[in-house]
């Protein structure tokens, strides 16, 4: 039984990249999630070679905790607006913070507070990236296919981390953490790109809706009152792994199944 269904995924899963707009995103997805997969280990070496041990720790959560604090600015963000003109701007933001931070380091002119400060503003790039592509699939692929393309995309992700570690340690060995990071502007800069080329029907917003602050602030009552939801948030600031995405790829997979 369990082999049968298989049979049918993987046929099903060759059709999803055979249609354009869906091939497209994914592709943008699977180069902004490298991108994002290659941060840590980067930016660790990177703080470590402008300000020591001392200097870790600060720049990591400046990176990953407004994706914690952010996500439901993101959230309400991408319902308002276009979906994919919020990504194409979230990795317009990273590429240009990773681009100036490996600048400086190459330059030999960083300092601890330029790595806080740009890896704080490629973190909010991420908070308003990741909710705004899980409420993009939907509108790309028909819904007897949603399970099977939040799948792939869920490859491509975990595929991604096992991939990016080994990528982003030779990178910062062979050529230093300032480079690394410049390869790491260059995913967002192909993302934006590949996203850009995606062309989607207008959607109709809807009128008379709350201010986005009033959005914001009725997502952040949820959260409070939902333990579970404090608890995926707070992981997500101190881990790597998107669990926030996948979280709202599985969200919307069970509300449409």
């Amino acid at each position: 039984m369990i082999s049968t269904k298989r049979a049918r995924c993987q046929p099903q899963r060759s059709v999803l990249l055979r249609h354009q707009p869906f091939r497209l995103y994914f592709t943008g997805q699977a180069l902004s999630t490298f991108g994002d997969s290659l941060v840590p280990l980067t930016i660790a070496f990177a703080a470590l070679q402008v300000g020591g041990a001392g200097a870790l720790g600060l720049v990591l959560a400046a990176n990953r905790v407004p994706i914690a604090v952010l996500v439901l600015f993101g959230g309400a963000l991408g319902d308002r607006w276009d979906r994919r003109t919020v990504m194409v701007g979230a990795d317009v933001l990273r590429c240009g913070t990773q681009a100036i931070s490996g600048l400086l380091l190459v330059s030999g002119q960083a300092e601890l507070w330029h790595l806080v400060v740009l890896q704080a503003l490629a973190g909010a790039g991420t908070a308003v990236f990741t909710p705004a592509a899980a409420g993009l699939v939907p509108e790309l692929v028909p819904r007897s296919a949603l399970q099977q393309a939040n799948a792939l995309l869920g490859l491509a992700t975990n595929t991604n981390k096992v991939v990016s570690i080994s990528v982003a340690g030779a990178l910062v060995a062979a050529a230093g953490p300032g480079v690394a990071l410049l390869v790491d502007a260059a995913t967002f800069a192909a993302s934006a790109c590949s996203l850009l080329m995606l062309r989607l029907p207008v959607e109709a917003r809807e009128t008379g809706r709350r201010s986005l602050w009033s959005e914001v602030r009725a997502g952040a009552r949820l959260v409070a009152a939902t333990p579970w939801l404090r608890a995926m948030l707070a992981y997500s600031a101190l881990s790597n792994d998107r669990s926030e995405e996948r979280f709202s790829r599985n969200a919307e997979t069970d509300l449409v199944c």
